[in-house]
Formats: C-alpha cells, structure tokens, sequence
C-alpha cells in the first residue's frame, strides 16, 4: 500500500515540475508575443511616417507646380 501512494506522490511531483515548466514557456512565449507586437507596431508606425513622407513631398511638388 505504502509503495503504490509514494508511486503516487513521485508522479505528481513529476507532472507539478512537467506543469512548472510549462508555464514557464508560457510566460515565455507571452513576453516575446508582447515583444512582436511592439515591433510591428514600431513597423508600423515607420511605414506611415514613410508614406507621410511621401505624400509630403507630393504635396510640395503639387505647390510648385501651381506657382
């Protein structure tokens, strides 16, 4: 009897350090998630200062063409 709860009691243990791990990676995978989201929103925000820019320029030309 003795030997069947301490079998037990080891593969709980084992699964709690399989499941302590795993959150682990969760965290993890939750911290490089949040760290792509903030590079593409930096992407982000590049492209449109690109196309500002662009359209800026457009815009200048338009104005001499018109003087």
């Amino acid at each position: 009897m003795s030997g069947s709860v301490s079998g037990a009691v080891a593969a709980f243990e084992e699964q709690s350090a399989i499941m302590e791990e795993l959150s682990s990676m969760a965290d993890s995978f939750s911290v490089l998630a949040g760290q792509l989201a903030q590079m593409s929103g930096t992407f982000r925000l590049t492209d449109s200062g690109e196309n500002l820019h662009q359209q800026l320029e457009a815009g200048l030309e338009q104005t001499k063409n018109i003087t």
